[in-house]
């Protein structure tokens, strides 16, 4: 019996650990969107995410399904990443709605998805729900990474670029 339990104790904590770190995560993310190579790396360790992790991971791991839909060739492939993608962002999104990097994840796929798609309903929620919750934002590289995405996307009035600032 007590070697039963250990099992399931190690086996738990493998599951745990197999996740890569979120900081690689995050590079990955960033450099995917611009390189075919790293896009498919960052599926790669995407893919060793199992689906009941954290639901950070899961995010990750739909955003990397969505990048990757922009180098398929095959329409149908296209439509499928994007779809695998956006079901694994908003399962963890539902798992864990109050996560500021996952409601920051959702909108940059949100602002880039072909409107067509139907996957924009979010923006503004979400944009004012980051910004409400701007001072609260403890992770500084994150921070910096959504206070320069807000920026740049041209999605932020002056006074909200005054919270990001502030």
């Amino acid at each position: 019996m007590r070697k039963m339990i250990l099992f399931l104790l190690f086996l738990r904590a493998g599951l745990v650990f197999a996740c890569p770190d979120i900081s690689e995560l995050r590079i990955l993310y960033y450099k995917a969107a611009l390189d075919k190579n790293t896009s498919g790396r960052f599926i790669k360790v995407v893919e060793e995410i199992d689906n009941r992790a954290e639901p950070l991971f899961i995010g990750y791991k739909g955003v990397a399904y969505v990048i990757s839909a922009q180098y398929c060739f095959n329409p149908c492939y296209k439509y499928s990443h994007f779809n695998k993608g956006r079901e694994l962002i908003e399962s963890a999104i539902k798992r864990d709605s109050v996560s500021v990097e996952l409601r920051f994840l959702r909108l940059c796929v949100e602002i880039n998805a072909p409107y067509f798609l139907g996957y924009h309903n979010d923006i503004e929620r979400d944009k004012l729900y980051i910004l409400s919750k701007w001072k609260t934002v403890s992770d500084a590289d994150l921070k910096k990474r959504i206070k320069s995405y807000l920026v740049l996307c041209g999605r932020c009035n002056k006074n909200e670029k005054m919270i990001l600032y502030g």
